[in-house]
């Protein structure tokens, strides 16, 4: 005599469970809307290593100073402060530890833009290179750059090394410094 199979309720449970997982899976890649799936995967925030390279490049100062561009900066290349206020030559000097608090503060700024400038499928290195490249030219230079319209066309192009590569110049001078930096920012935009 043949046995018959009679499912109970967890098993019609799981298979309905199932068949709307699916139908859900195909309404979405019939629309090409697979973006809610990769959601997970944006980049919206810099690593520890982008941290570290811009303190790296920007170097530590206690004391308010007026940098390249004459602008008044403190600790790791600060132009303001948290709650927007402008540095001050005449402010007090900040220790190390409140620098690092306040690069971490003010990096927010620089990765809203980033990502809201950027495609949304870049890499975390390619991202922290970006956020980088913004703190030290400022986000509206990366903005209307080359640099972001070849990240924005295609994420691997090669000649966006060239690009990064390009801003290392102030007042018209090549300075060595930029060069290095840029040459950094571009070898971590690249790594794998």
């Amino acid at each position: 005599m043949p046995v018959s199979y009679k499912p109970t309720f967890t098993g019609r449970f799981l298979f309905l469970k199932k068949l709307i997982l699916l139908l859900f899976l195909t309404i979405f890649i019939k629309n090409d809307s697979l973006e809610i799936l990769n959601m997970a995967e944006k980049i919206t925030k810099v690593s520890k290593e982008a941290l570290e390279l811009i303190k790296k490049f920007e170097g530590f100062c206690a004391q308010p100073y007026l940098c390249p561009a004459n602008v008044p900066t403190i600790g790791y290349g600060a132009t303001f402060y948290e709650d927007g206020t402008k540095v001050k030559l005449d402010d007090p000097p900040i220790t190390e530890e409140r620098a690092t608090q306040l690069l971490q503060s003010v990096l927010k700024t620089f990765e809203k833009h980033v990502d809201s400038y950027a495609r949304d499928d870049i890499t975390q290195y390619q991202f922290d290179a970006l956020v980088c490249f913004a703190y030290n030219v400022g986000v509206g230079s990366l903005k209307s750059s080359t640099l972001l319209k070849l990240v924005n066309t295609n994420p691997s192009d090669p000649l966006i090394k060239n690009e990064f590569l390009k801003w290392n110049k102030a007042a018209g001078k090549v300075l060595k410094g930029l060069t290095t930096r840029r040459q950094a920012e571009a070898e971590l935009y690249f790594k794998n």
